[in-house]
């Protein structure tokens, strides 16, 4: 078994086209950083902080992360 997440991010920019670039690159960053075995908050962070240097701060996105470890029954929302 072991732990099921779900990412989900949203790009907060005027034009749905870049919205939807900066959505994607954060859930890419993201789901990098957790497949590599990052805890939920600290990748949360990292994502953050890329996105930050990446676009000069000049613009912010939502991130929501859903784990389930079926092991344990544990649910952890990051948010």
């Amino acid at each position: 078994m072991g732990v099921v997440r779900s990412v989900l991010a949203d790009g907060q920019n005027l034009w749905s086209r870049a919205s939807k670039t900066i959505s994607t690159m954060v859930v890419r960053k993201e789901s990098a950083l957790l497949a590599e075995g990052v805890r939920d908050g600290a990748a949360a962070r990292a994502a953050s902080d890329y996105l930050y240097t990446e676009r000069n701060g000049k613009v912010t996105a939502t991130l929501n992360i859903l784990s389930a470890d079926l092991q344990t029954n544990t649910l952890v929302i990051t948010a």
